[in-house]
């Protein structure tokens, strides 16, 4: 059973590239985040500075967050990666109207995502079409000659 209040939105990680930031964000929603790291963040229940990356080279959100779990997966750790999950803390009026703003983006974003992923089913078929269109032309042709 689902215990998060909040709709977690997948972050494109074309999105979420920040070559300045140790981790990747996964999904975020109005109180947290999941993400993945290459360096450990903490014990669970630490607080730490968490830098939201925005999109579209807008300057990051720095927020407190709680780390409220950790996935202590040994084979992933050995491959150099560490899941969290935070819980944003304490947020002033102005950061969450950005950070509002930035879950509606996800939400707007995993729509295109979705029209992306038509587009290009919609595009195979069409060069299939056009593949027996040209196989038909070609066979008819030789069967007039």
């Amino acid at each position: 059973m689902e215990r998060r209040e909040h709709e977690r939105l997948p972050v494109r990680q074309a999105q979420s590239v920040d070559h300045s930031l140790p981790y990747r964000v996964m999904n975020v929603s109005k109180t947290g985040c999941f993400l993945e790291t290459r360096q450990p963040l903490g014990e669970v229940e630490s607080a730490i500075a968490f830098e939201l990356p925005l999109p579209a080279g807008a300057d990051s959100l720095t927020l407190a967050a709680r780390i409220v779990w950790r996935d202590a997966d040994p084979e992933r750790e050995l491959s150099g990666w560490f899941r969290y999950g935070l819980s944003f803390n304490g947020i002033d009026r102005i950061s969450e109207l950005i950070l509002d703003a930035y879950v509606e983006f996800l939400r707007r974003d995993q729509h295109v995502a979705q029209l992306e992923d038509a587009w290009l089913k919609l595009k195979r078929v069409h060069e299939k079409i056009e593949l027996l269109i040209a196989y038909e032309e070609k066979k008819t042709a030789s069967f007039l000659h």
